[in-house]
């Protein structure tokens, strides 16, 4: 059964990210399947990103809150989102009302 990996972060510990978890949750997204990370976007090893990637499978969404969230970059954004439509996963936003991008 397909689910959605939600992925959360926040760039300093006295950053909350309440916001991001509640939407997740308005979409359904199980606590299981969301990954909360502390970490600057800047940073190249953010390990809670790379368990929520992991963690899709084909036929699951990879869903953030907005795009900055997730990519450090264009290019980053891009080889992510080459890599999830590879392998057969959808990538949403909650800031773009969750319009699919990548593999349908």
């Amino acid at each position: 059964m397909a689910k959605t990996v939600f992925y959360a972060r926040v760039s300093t510990t006295g950053q909350n990210p309440e916001l991001q978890i509640d939407a997740a949750r308005k979409l359904g997204v199980r606590s299981a399947d969301m990954y909360v990370e502390r970490a600057s976007g800047a940073r190249k090893d953010r390990p809670e990103l790379a368990k929520a990637l992991a963690a899709c499978k084909p036929g699951d969404t990879f869903a953030c809150w907005k795009l900055d969230r997730v990519a450090r970059s264009l290019s980053h954004l891009t080889k992510l989102i080459e890599d999830l439509d590879q392998r057969k996963v959808k990538f949403r936003t909650v800031e773009d009302g969750l319009s699919n991008r990548g593999a349908t």
